[in-house]
Parts: C-alpha cells; structure tokens; sequence
C-alpha cells in the first residue's frame, strides 16, 4: 500500500473514532451543545432505590405510610401497616417486608402473610425475627424497611426507615471532657422515650470509665421521674492519657449502649523550675519543684522528689534524693565541670508518680553589655500613617548608651516576604535614646491584607562605641479600615422566632473603643435592630430573627448577620459573621454577670417558652456538677446561686427541658468566678543602686488582699539580667501554670482583651462586656451539653442519600448542564428515576446564575421541608 493511502486510512479511523464518541467514558459524550435536534444524551446512572419506588398500581388498595408503625425489641422487628380496601368488596391480599442495608439493599429479614381485606382499614402486623432488633440505636440508622402489598395485577409498594418516628436526640450526657486522676468527676444522663418523647422514668442506667476494655469505676441505678440519672466517679492513681465513658440505658424497647472519648490528666502536677535558661560549664544549676494537686491547687507535702539531670547525649550525669517540705517544696543544685559535654541538658523533677522536664542550654557565652528597647505610640496604624518612636539604650549597669550608632531598616512584610521601603539612621542621645518617625506606605497589595492585616517590620541595629552590637526586631500591625467591628449571639447561638441578645463591640485599629458609634444589625436587607456604643465600645442589641431569614446547609441551619457602624467622623465600616440557628425551642439562660468573685451571689434568669413550666438547671465547675434542680417557672423565673470557693474558676450554667415534640432543648452559659485569697507580694530593697560586692538586704511582705499578713514559701532567684537577652526564655508564674484555665482562648483584636485580662484584673464594666464577647465567641465547654446520639445515627441514615445525591450532580456537571431548562430526557435527566433511599423522588435545582446544584431529599420522615432533609450543594 503506498504511503498516501496509509495515511488517508489512518486518518478516516481517528476521524471515525471522533465522530462516534471518541473516549468511551459513561459520562463524556463528544456532543455539540446544546444537543442537536433529534440527539438526546443517554440517561444517567441513576441510585439502584428505583425498583423500589413508592407507588401505587392500584386504585383499589392504599396505604398511609405516615402512621406506620416500626417497633424493635426481644428479637423481632414488628412492622404495622394500616391498609385501606376502597372497594365494597373483600380484597385477597399477600403483604411483605423485608429489612434492607441502605446502600447494598441486602435483605436480612423478611416476613409474608396472606389477608382478606375488609371493605375500609385493616391493620396488618408482620413480625421479623433478626439480632438486629436488639442492636442499640446507632447500628439501626443504617436499615430500612420495605413493604408490598399485591392482590393479582393491584400493587401498593413503599419503603421506610427503620428508625422512622424514632427521636434520635433521646439521650444526652452531661460531665466533664477531661477528668483528673484520683478526683471525682460528676455526670448526668437524660433520656426521654424514642417514641412518646415522655421522660423514661424507672429505666436502668449505667455511666463507667473503661480503658483498653477494661471498667476502672462504674455507676449503676435508675433513671427518675425527670429521666435523669447522675453520680460521681473517681478515677484511681494510674490512669494515663485517653479512657471511654460508656453510657448504657435499658427499659423495654429502648436498649441503648453509646461511648465517649474523655480525657485523664493527672491529679498532681510539678512545676520545676531553675534559676536561668542558660548556663557555662563550672557554674551551677539551681533546681526547684513545686508539687500541688489537680484540681484542687493544694501542695503536695512531704512525698519523696528526685531531681536528675541529662546531658546533651542523654547520659545521666546527677540523681538527687529529697523530700517536699510542708509547702509541697524541694530543691537541690548541680555543679557543672570545667570540662564538659557543651549542648541541651535536660533537667528532670519526679515527686510521687508524676514526672517533669524542662531543658537548659549548657554553653559558653557573653553577655551582652547593654539592652535595647524600642517603643512605637500606636499598637496598630492604618497606610499612610506616621509612626512615632524612640530607641532606648542602657548598660545593664544603669549607664545610658550615649553615642551609639542607630541603624532602623523598614520593610513590609515579615520573614523571606518582607521588602525594605526605607532606612533610618542615627545617634543616641545623652540619656541613650533616639527618636524617630517613619511615614508608612499609603498602599498595601491585596496579598498583604490576606490574614485581614499587614505588617511593617523594624529592624534595629545599635552599635556602642567599643563597637559592641545589639539587634532587635518588631512587628508594626496595619490595618486597612478605620474601626473593628466584632459580634456574637448570646450563647453562641441564635434563637430563631425569639427576641436574642447581640453583643457587638467597635474600636479603632489601635484597639481603643470606639464611643457613641451608631450600629446597625441586618439580615440580608432586613434591619434586625440598632444601638449605639459606649464608652467601653460595647452595645447589647436585640434581633428577633425568623425562620425565613435563616438558611438550611446540609442539616444545619445558619444565620448571617451583617453589622454597619458609622463611628463619630462619619466613617462606615462594615462586618459579617455566620452563626448556629436554632430553629426548634427556645431557651436562655441568663447570668446577670460574666465576671464574679467569691462571696458574691449569682443571679440566672431563665426565659422559655409561655407552654414549658419548668427548666432544668445544672451548674458545672472543671468537674463537678454543683447545682442540679428543677425550677419551676411559674413561681419564679430568677435562681439565685451564693458562689462559695467551690465555684472557683470558669464554670457552665445548663439549663434544659423537653420539648412537645420529645426533643431536649439547652442553653449553656460560661462564667468566670475569681479567687478573692490570692496573695499579694511586696519587695522592697534597702538601696535603689548597689557597687559589685556590696550586700543588699531586700524585705519581702505577702499579704491577702485585704492586707493581713500571710505565712507563705517564697521562691526567690537572683540572676544578672543580662542573661536574659542572651536566651528569651522566662520561668513561668506558678499561678498560671496550676490554673487550669490559664492562657486560655484568643485575644479580642478588637478591644485587645485576652482571657487574662479580664479574669485575673479588677472588674470593671468593660472587662464584663469583654467577658460576655468572649465567652460568646470562643467558649468550648469542659461539659458536654450537647452530646448526643442522634450525631452519629443522623449521619449514618443520610450518608447514603448524600453519596447518591452528590453522584447525580456530578454526572449532570460533566454534561455541561448550567441552567434549569436543561433538567430534562435530552441531556439524560429524569426525575421519575431519581429515588432517595426511602423511595422518594429527589429534587434536583440548578442556580442560573451561579451554576450551583442543589439536590433534596425529603429525608427519613418522608416528609418535605421538615428538619431531617437531606441537602446537597455543589
């Protein structure tokens, strides 16, 4: 064959391939689009429910799936079908179900009877034996039941989850997340029946620890007339690192057995300290250990310590033996050779069963002769500011640095991204400063304002005149608009249908409140509520939110709320925020303060609705629950707690109650109660300026904070400062590091607020409203108010219409299919074929504008619109 003809035949077999379809892939079809007249796009692949369609082939015969009753327990799963003979006749019928899997649709059981249909309803009562009957909620979420009645050519056929009418969020434990290791923890069950949604009073209940299977501690009774049962476990010395809370719950048919990780810290804890971070060889390491128990802060005294230490090469090179003294104190030193091993040397404090580390650099070093300080007026600027600041430097002997040589390099952005704009160059005066003032740049590129703030990075270079240098570095933060707006629900959450609190602060970039801004709360285009600031830069505004403002993603409902400032200038400035909406049952509980201390009284307000005559209420310090009652609200509204020493640190207010429907509705509120036994320390030396050898005699004062004297153990170090610019690190306060809540959570940019600031200062009426901001926002519960095992099972039950829903859409995607109009059999799409699980048609919409899919199913209760819907978006 010649050449010419080989490569016309090759040519017309890819031409030929190409015009037949090319790739044989299912979803790629090589199609002009729209499709050409008479071209219609195969169907897609659609979910395997279609067999199984709910529908009716007959018009003499009906069944209401909406009072079909599905119940489990001793076996047998008994399944109860109302069937309606419309005729005048007796009707021959033969009616199945069988218990399918969800997604493989493999038959476990099944069951068959024969009936002679009376003119009007017939119930029919099949039973089917299986172990799956008897399994506990969460295995069951997985099955459905399908059901057919035929009579000759009649056909009624459906299907229906296995745990339809069942109230999945039946069960609720409430208890701390962390335990501590010999302390008890305290827990609450609360069940209401699957079914009545009436509280399962009488029912046995079981709450235990276990670890790798094993029980350590168990509590065993009976639920009350509430449907509560709760109790104290302790754990025993040992228990390390992670170990299950397993709640079981059995009376009649309800036979339930869930489990939760929770966390075990021990119930001593060490702080070690030395008396700096940095040593050379021949000086000597000073160690000191200060045991107390968890969570109670007590000392630990008279318990065996051992102090070791390591060398860089892990090689044990001192082991000391003591005893803690009646403070729960003990101490001991090392003397490091001339000659040594150079590097990380770990220091090691084991006191009874709990040990701790910490590392020091063994090294030959010199000190620096003087410090450098460098100071800004502004903790935040905006482009194009001028930033005014000085350069301190002093000889750590108390002399001023005069004539030192300043070099200031600027740069936007920090690390390997920043770029110099400009440099700045001096000298030190004759008290060792010098001031300067930098213009910032007027515009920063998209990238910088990613994190939502740029930054200028200073670097200060000093050089003396014995030619000793010193380097230091600070972040300048820029902000690109004139005021910060931060918000949040009260709770964390949104109430929908009912009147909720908004906190909302306003400041400007430098973090100072912003007073008398006039703030508006809007959904969409909907005005929610205004109010104006005050002088701390805070507004409680109200917003009654509907339903209809709110938006279904998934199976979560959420708000977004849009807040407008103008502040006093003129200047707008705008913030959005998405927040939980809670469309079922409203509940607030209201402490009249954020912040309290010791001896005062803490009021609660309880708002619900008119129809619910009593709430609920627990409070929960770190671990232990130390109110539990039952208020009823037609006699008062407001509880009124005295806070005794019990109450020390944050604790959670819970309130609850049981909803018409047999859903539990909660609230949860934190609180901050502060010690008022705290010590205060005075030190006074004799002389403000000492010569090298003279001797210093410095008296040390501890008091209350009411001023009465108070014995106490002092730590004290005398170290040169200069040690601490050779090494950043610190010791630690012994306070924050025995408060299990000390560093907790963020700083508010808005207000410069951090969990510190307002838990451990004077209270003032802006560190309450900084406190109820906080805890609104960034609040995470020790309790698990919310632990519920209708989670998992929601989950299970929808993830096969998910995976179904989420095929489709991507099928119908490949297609090139954008608008609505395109949902028809020319590009493969019928909607006769698209079957949820539960044998009901999917709803399929396209955005025209966006392009976006949404898929619905109507969820287990076959109904359309109701909380169990299934959405899909993508």
């Amino acid at each position: 064959m010649k050449r010419s003809a080989i490569y016309f035949a090759v040519s017309f077999i890819i031409s030929s391939i190409f015009l037949l379809g090319g790739r044989c892939d299912d979803d790629w079809y090589p199609v002009p689009y729209p499709p050409g007249p008479g071209y219609y796009y195969p169907p897609i692949d659609y979910p395997n429910n279609a067999a199984d369609f709910t529908e009716t082939l007959s018009g003499n015969m009906a069944v209401d799936e909406s009072i079909m009753i599905i119940s489990s327990g001793d076996g047998v799963i008994k399944v109860g079908i109302p069937i309606s003979n419309q005729t005048t006749g007796n009707i021959n019928a033969h009616v199945h179900v069988d218990l399918r899997d969800s997604k493989t649709k493999f038959i476990y059981s099944y069951a068959d009877t024969l009936l002679t249909l009376l003119p009007g309803e017939t119930y029919a009562v099949l039973g089917m034996p299986t172990f799956i009957a008897d399994a506990p909620t969460s295995e069951k979420a997985g099955y459905i039941i399908y059901w057919q009645i035929q009579s000759y050519g009649d056909v009624v056929k459906g299907q229906k989850a296995l745990l339809s009418g069942t109230a999945l969020e039946y069960i609720q434990i409430l208890g701390p997340k962390t335990v501590y290791e010999g302390y008890p923890a305290s827990y609450r069950l609360m069940v209401t029946h699957p079914q009545t949604g009436e509280p399962l009073a009488g029912a046995a209940a079981e709450i235990q620890f276990s670890k790798d299977g094993i029980r350590i501690s168990m509590l065993v009774g009976n639920t009350d007339a509430y449907g509560h049962f709760s109790g104290s476990l302790t754990l025993p010395a040992g228990v390390e690192g992670p170990i299950k809370l397993r709640c079981a719950v059995m009376k009649d048919d309800v036979n339930e057995l869930f489990e939760q990780e929770i966390q075990v810290v021990p119930g001593l804890k060490t702080l070690l300290t030395t008396d700096k971070p940095r040593y050379q060889p021949g000086q000597t390491i000073h160690m000191r250990a200060l045991a107390m128990t968890q969570p109670t802060r007590n000392p630990v005294p008279y318990t065996a310590a051992v102090f070791e230490v390591f060398d860089g090469k892990e090689n044990k090179v001192f082991r000391s033996a003591t005893t803690t003294n009646e403070y729960g104190i003990a101490n001991s030193s090392f003397a490091l050779a001339n000659e040594l091993c150079t590097g990380d040397y770990t220091v090691k404090a084991s006191i009874g069963v709990f040990s701790t580390d910490k590392s020091v650099l063994v090294a030959y070093y010199v000190l620096p002769k003087f410090k450098l300080t460098i100071n800004v007026d502004h903790s935040y600027y905006l482009p194009g500011d001028t930033a005014n600041g000085s350069v301190h430097c002093q000889y750590f002997f108390g002399k001023d640095v005069i004539g030192g040589a300043v070099k200031i390099t600027a740069a936007t952005g920090t690390g390997d991204n920043a770029q110099v704009f400009t440099t700045i160059e001096g000298v030190t005066n004759d008290t060792g400063v010098f001031d300067f003032s930098l213009q910032l740049p007027l515009i920063f590129g998209p990238k910088d304002f990613k994190s939502g703030e740029a930054s200028i990075t200073l670097k200060v270079k000093v050089t003396d005149t014995a030619d000793q240098i010193i380097e230091k570095e600070i972040i300048l933060p820029i902000s690109k608009g004139a005021a910060v707006i931060m918000m949040a629900p009260e709770g964390g959450r949104v109430r929908m249908n009912a009147e909720n609190r908004l906190y909302v602060v306003v400041a400007d970039p430098v973090g100072r409140p912003t007073e008398a801004a006039d703030v508006e709360i809007y959904t969409g285009s909907k005005q929610l509520g205004v109010g104006i600031t005050d002088s701390s830069g805070f507004v409680e505004i109200k917003i009654s939110p509907e339903d209809s403002d709110s938006t279904l993603v998934g199976r979560e409902c959420i708000l977004q709320l849009k807040a407008t400032a103008t502040i006093p200038g003129g200047d707008v400035v705008n913030h959005s925020a998405v927040f939980d909406a809670v469309i079922s049952g409203a509940l607030f509980i209201r402490p009249d303060k954020a912040l309290y201390n010791v001896g005062e009284t803490m009021s609660i307000g309880i708002v619900a609705p008119v129809n619910v005559n009593a709430v609920y209420l627990e409070v929960f310090s770190q671990t232990q629950s130390l109110v539990a009652q039952a208020v009823d609200l037609t006699l008062s509204n407001t509880v009124d707690i005295p806070l005794t020493t019990n109450y020390i640190g944050d604790c959670y207010l819970i309130g609850s109650y049981i909803s018409n429907d047999g859903k539990l509705i909660t609230d949860t509120r934190q609180v901050h109660v502060k010690r008022t036994d705290a010590l205060v320390i005075a030190i006074t030396p004799d002389k403000l300026e000492y010569l090298p050898a003279d001797p210093a005699s410095i008296w040390i004062n501890v008091t209350d904070r009411l001023g009465a004297p108070v014995q106490s153990a002092l730590g004290i170090t005398v170290v040169d400062e200069a040690v601490y610019h050779v090494s950043d690190a610190r010791e630690g306060v012994a306070e924050q590091y025995f408060d299990p809540n000390a560093g907790e959570g963020e700083t508010l940019p808005a207000i410069g607020y951090s969990y510190n600031d307002f838990t451990k200062t004077q209270e003032t009426p802006a560190t309450q409203n900084a406190a109820k901001l906080y805890f609104a926002l960034f609040s995470e519960p020790l309790v698990a108010a919310n632990l519920i095992l209708s989670g998992d099972v929601s989950a299970e039950i929808s993830s096969a219409a998910i995976a179904e829903a989420e095929y489709m859409i991507s099928q119908l995607k490949n297609r090139n299919i954008r608008f609505n109009t395109q949902l028809t059999t020319a590009y493969g799409w019928d909607f006769t074929r698209a079957i949820d699980p539960w044998g009901n048609q999917y709803q399929m919409i396209i955005n025209d504008t966006t392009g976006v899919f949404t898929c619905t199913s109507s969820g287990p209760d076959e109904i359309s619109g109701s909380n169990d819907d299934i959405v899909v978006t993508k």
